[in-house]
């Protein structure tokens, strides 16, 4: 079984980036927005779009990841946080979920 650390790095962010990055998009916001908002580039985003990178969803079934993930991606786009702090807190709510043995990979 793998780690948290790897399970973040390499599933729930690049898919937490991609659902805010959508998110974002439906919001009205332009992709080198939302860029900068996520400290990407705007190509980075337009993979997003096309779901070419983060399509990896089935890590994150729990709606617990999904409620926080949505939450996230209105305060960044609101300005209220960063990409950054977003990360703090969903590693907070995974790391949660892993030490309950809730966390169920794909």
């Amino acid at each position: 079984m793998r780690g948290l650390f790897e399970i973040m790095a390499q599933d729930v962010l690049p898919t937490a980036r991609a659902i805010i990055a959508k998110k974002l998009l439906e919001n009205g916001f332009s992709q080198q927005d939302i860029a900068n908002k996520l400290g990407l580039t705007q190509p980075a985003v337009s993979q997003y779009k096309k779901g070419v990178r983060g399509s990896r969803t089935g890590i994150l079934t729990k709606p617990k990841i999904v409620g926080a993930i949505n939450s996230l991606a209105k305060r960044i786009g609101s300005g209220e946080i960063d990409f950054e702090q977003a990360t703090g807190e969903l590693f907070d709510v995974c790391r949660e979920l892993f030490q309950n043995g809730e966390f169920v990979e794909d």
